[in-house]
């Protein structure tokens, strides 16, 4: 079996990614549940300003019904998006809830250094 990519967003800054048999056209259920994270992500500022046009979201394989997982990982392809193009490091995950519109996400801070799943801020500080 061939593991091919498939963007599924370029909404926001960002671009959605998922690891998947073939490179078949994103759904628009997954376009939606895309939409819905690089919503939150630029409401609540998850992404420090310099990186703003340097991620993607990537979905997780630890998604479930109607609650979705996102990778959020840097990009570095240059000129704009400094540091190593053959590596794209995970800056934290985030956890959507599609019935709620609930998210939380793992992004350890100074305060919390255990990595689980919290609510996100209203606005997060970078």
């Amino acid at each position: 079996m061939r593991l091919g990519l498939r963007i599924l967003s370029l909404g926001f800054v960002g671009a959605l990614l998922t690891a998947n048999a073939s490179a078949a056209p994103a759904t628009r259920k997954e376009g939606r549940e895309a939409d819905t994270a690089l919503r939150i992500i630029r409401q609540h500022r998850l992404v420090p300003k310099e990186l703003r046009r340097c991620f993607f979201i990537m979905r997780g394989g630890h998604s479930t019904g109607h609650v979705v997982v996102f990778d959020v990982r840097e990009q570095h392809r240059p000129p704009r998006c400094k540091g190593d193009p053959g590596t794209a490091p995970r800056m934290f995950s985030l956890e959507v809830d599609l019935r709620t519109g609930r998210a939380r996400w793992d992004r350890m801070t100074p305060e919390d250094l255990d990595g689980g799943m919290r609510p996100i801020p209203r606005r997060a500080r970078h």
